[in-house]
């Protein structure tokens, strides 16, 4: 990545890790406009398509699939 490179919805755009001292995985995710780091929760972003009605019960399906695996491996 450099300034003013574009990403596109699900591109891959780093790994979170954990090295030396750290307490553990973290991701440093930060927005920048005009050279000015702004917060992110107040961003407008364009939406993406969206899903059709023909794709919606398997989306659910599939979503609801990975909150119930998403939740029974929590270690909480």
């Amino acid at each position: 990545m450099r300034a003013g490179f574009r990403i596109r919805q699900r591109q891959l755009v780093g790994f979170v890790g954990s090295t030396g001292l750290s307490t553990g995985p973290h991701l440093d995710y930060r927005i920048a406009r005009s050279g000015q780091f702004v917060n992110p929760l107040k961003e407008k972003f364009i939406p993406g398509e969206p899903i059709s009605g023909s794709e919606r019960g398997a989306f659910l399906s599939h979503a609801s699939d990975l909150i119930r695996k998403l939740e029974s491996e929590a270690p909480f």
